[in-house]
């Protein structure tokens, strides 16, 4: 909830930033928390950046403003931002364009960062008609989500499918019609005796994966 609010927080910002004078608007806008980025309407050119863009992005307020938005994707990615761009550009030339999306942003190193976008507009930024993007760095929420997801699939000391594991693993085997499903049940008879005398189970047990993991062939 709090992040929702903060995203909130940065929308309205942004949003409130285009309405002021320019030494105002310079104010505000570097203090939002995101990144913000400006892009003219319907070129899809970078109009302008706040700070946290050019942290983000890896490139300078200058370089940024000779870009056109998708540039800041990899390329992968820019059919479906050119796509999505031209889609905004409709709505906002007739109403209201609102989107919210997770995707890429590719830094100037190359490397990529997982990143939430809002958009918004049109709005008007001098003789610019404009739509305002919001974009929140998420790799450590998504490493989070992998870490919750992990812990609820899978058996923490070995690795291996728990029940919930095994259950998303058979429907989704189910629903693929490609293969032939067949399913062997196993148990390790008197594994605790195993344990007692050894000790260090997890790290024997971890040798035995990769011949008893659930594969597809």
């Amino acid at each position: 909830r709090a992040e929702e609010q903060l995203r909130n927080t940065s929308k309205q910002m942004a949003d409130q930033a285009l309405s002021l004078s320019e030494e105002r608007y310079s104010v505000l806008f570097d203090a939002i928390p995101d990144a913000v980025v400006v892009v003219d309407i319907p070129s899809g050119r970078i109009v302008d950046v706040n700070r946290v863009a050019v942290t983000l992005s890896g490139h300078s307020i200058e370089q940024l403003q000779q870009m056109m938005v998708f540039d800041l994707h990899p390329a992968s990615q820019h059919d479906f931002h050119m796509a999505n761009l031209s889609a905004l550009t409709s709505s906002a030339l007739t109403d209201v364009a609102e989107a919210r999306f997770e995707t890429l942003v590719q830094h100037a190193d190359g490397h990529l960062i997982d990143v939430e976008v809002s958009v918004r507009g049109p709005f008007q930024r001098g003789d610019t008609l404009c739509l305002v993007g919001v974009m929140r760095d998420i790799r450590e929420r998504k490493k989070h989500r992998q870490a919750l997801e992990f812990v609820a699939y899978n058996d923490e000391l070995t690795g291996l499918l728990n029940r919930n594991g095994i259950k998303r693993l058979l429907d989704a085997m189910i629903r693929d019609l490609q293969h032939d499903t067949l399913v062997v049940h196993a148990d390790l008879d008197n594994f605790t005796r195993i344990n007692e005398r050894y000790g260090a189970t997890d790290r024997r047990f971890n040798r035995m994966r990769p011949s008893i993991a659930p594969r597809k062939r």
